[in-house]
C-alpha cells in the first residue's frame, strides 16, 4: 500500500507543510529509498545521514541539516515513537477469523493459543499460551 506523507503524520500528530509524497514503507537509513521512511535517534549512525536516500526521516531539529536536500525532515523529540507509530500504516493485517488446526498425535496447545485458516500441526507439538499461528502455516512434529 502507499500512502501520502500528509496522512501519515496527520495520523502520529506531527505537522507537515512540505510537498506530499507517496511513501511505501520504511526501512534503515542506509537502505531506505525515495520511498521510504525512516528515522535517526542515535549518532552511532550519524555518518548515514548524508548519504541517506530515505524520502523522509523522523529526526530532531538539531539534526536535520545532516540530511540531504532530497530527503524531508520530520522534526520531533521523539523520532522512534513516531517511527513506530507511523509502522501501522505497513503492518500486515492479522486475518481474526481462525479456525481449528489439523493436530497429530500427543499435541500440548494451551487453550489460549489461537489459529489462522489451514493451520496443521505434527504429533508431538507444543504451543504454550499467548502464541497466535497464522494462516496455512505447518508445524512440523516434535517442536
Amino acid at each position: 500500500m502507499t500512502y501520502k506523507l500528509s496522512q501519515i503524520i496527520k495520523d502520529i500528530g506531527l505537522n507537515f507543510e512540505d510537498n506530499d509524497i507517496n511513501i511505501d514503507g520504511i526501512h534503515t537509513l542506509s537502505e531506505a529509498t525515495s520511498t521510504q521512511l525512516s528515522f535517526f535517534n542515535s549518532e552511532k549512525y550519524m555518518d548515514q545521514l548524508p548519504k541517506t536516500a530515505a524520502a523522509a526521516v523522523f529526526i530532531e531539529e538539531k539534526y536535520a541539516e545532516l540530511l540531504p536536500a532530497t530527503t524531508v525532515a520530520l522534526i520531533t523529540d521523539e523520532p522512534y515513537l513516531k517511527l513506530a507509530l507511523a509502522s501501522k500504516f505497513f503492518a500486515h493485517k492479522l486475518e481474526s477469523k481462525g479456525g481449528h488446526p489439523a493436530m497429530g498425535e500427543g499435541c500440548d496447545i494451551d487453550k489460549r493459543v489461537r489459529f489462522g485458516k489451514d493451520v496443521t500441526l505434527g504429533d508431538n507439538v507444543i504451543i504454550l499460551a499467548g502464541c497466535y499461528v497464522g494462516d496455512n502455516v505447518t508445524i512440523g512434529s516434535d517442536t
